[in-house]
């Protein structure tokens, strides 16, 4: 191989590099609002936060019922008491590889109920979810990349992850559409973002390849240039839904919850 071509390929290695970096970048100018229930934070835009040497990572607690625990980002607790089904606002970390662990609340001296280590890297946003495991015994904790770029205009983009450990693998409707949003997602596996039509009505989550409903979140509003996570937790036949809505450039990320309630009564089964 001559040097010309040598240097062609390295560039063009370099090129994919770079865009696959970029997909994992909100607008580097724009931060990210937050609003909940217990009110609205922002968090600083991905070139504010790089220039920090921070990346920024927030929990969403799917582990249990009436469960609240503690994160840590290596020996630092960063995340107090996350109630079920809380989604905490983004919060700055020093980036590299971090060991992020979690305990029961206000139990600091406790082996760590679960951990995780990851590349975690400054300037991208990161959703940690705490999980139960296959066994229900046990929490997992698993780290998630946002990709927090905003879809076109007449689009919206929508991601699923799948925190409930006995419903095996879920398919995700807009209720009306023949085809689903989201197949066969796995436990604790979560479908890339999604670009698909705005969504109003009902969202349906349902076991892989069944028409019965396991939960449904009844008054869904995905609208356009806006990002949705989609999270599965709790049990049969009483799933929760936990939906996030991203935006940028002061706008905001909007928690909703959907309880058992909402759920069908007699789930089908495989």
């Amino acid at each position: 191989m001559n040097h010309h071509d040598l240097f062609s390929r390295i560039t063009m290695i370099l090129v994919v590099l770079l865009t696959f970096t970029g997909c994992n970048r909100s607008s580097e100018n724009e931060p990210v609002t937050t609003t909940t229930d217990k009110g609205t934070t922002t968090a600083p835009s991905s070139e504010q936060a790089e220039k920090r040497d921070r990346a920024l990572v927030r929990v969403i607690n799917a582990g249990g019922k009436d469960q609240r625990y503690d994160v840590y980002v290596g020996d630092t607790r960063v995340f107090t008491s996350v109630d079920y089904k809380s989604v905490t606002p983004y919060k700055e970390v020093s980036g590299t590889v971090r060991t992020l662990k979690v305990r029961p609340a206000g139990q600091d001296t406790v082996e760590p109920l679960a951990q995780n280590t990851e590349m975690i890297i400054d300037g991208n946003y990161y959703t940690a979810v705490v999980m139960p495991e296959k066994d229900l015994k046990r929490v997992r904790l698993n780290v998630y990349s946002d990709n927090l770029v905003l879809p076109p205009a007449d689009k919206t983009k929508v991601r699923v992850i799948n925190a409930s450990p006995d419903v095996g693998d879920v398919d995700v409707y807009a209720k009306g559409r023949e085809k689903a949003l989201f197949s066969g997602v796995g436990f604790a596996s979560a479908d890339g973002y999604n670009e698909v039509e705005p969504i109003t009505g009902t969202l349906e989550v349902r076991l892989k390849g069944k028409k019965g409903v396991v939960a449904s979140v009844p008054t869904t509003h995905f609208d356009a240039a806006k990002l949705f996570t989609v999270v599965t937790a709790g049990r049969l036949p009483k799933l929760d839904v936990i939906t996030v809505e991203d935006q940028l450039a002061g706008e905001t990320v909007t928690e909703r919850h959907t309880t058992g309630a909402d759920t069908a009564s007699s789930p089908a089964r495989k």
